[in-house]
C-alpha cells in the first residue's frame, strides 16, 4: 500500500531458463500498479547490467514516497 492506495509489485527475472533469449540484455524488470479515482499508475523498471548497477531496492524506495492526487 502506497498512499492509501493498494497496488501490485511484480518482479520478473529473466534470467530464468524460461526466458532465455527472449528479453536479452533485460536481466529482470519490477512493474508496480495502482488504480485510484478511476486513473491507472503503472512504475515500470528494467535492469540491464550493461547500463550500470543495479536500482531495484531504490525504486522499491522511490515507489513508496509517491502520492496520488485527482
Amino acid at each position: 500500500m502506497v498512499d492509501g492506495v493498494t497496488g501490485t509489485r511484480e518482479y520478473i527475472d529473466y534470467s530464468a531458463s524460461a526466458y532465455q533469449d527472449c528479453r536479452h540484455p533485460v536481466e529482470h524488470a519490477l512493474d508496480y500498479s495502482f488504480y485510484t479515482g478511476g486513473r491507472a499508475y503503472d512504475i515500470t523498471y528494467l535492469y540491464i547490467s550493461s547500463e550500470g548497477p543495479d536500482k531495484t531496492s531504490a525504486v522499491d524506495q522511490m515507489v513508496q514516497t509517491l502520492t496520488f492526487s485527482a
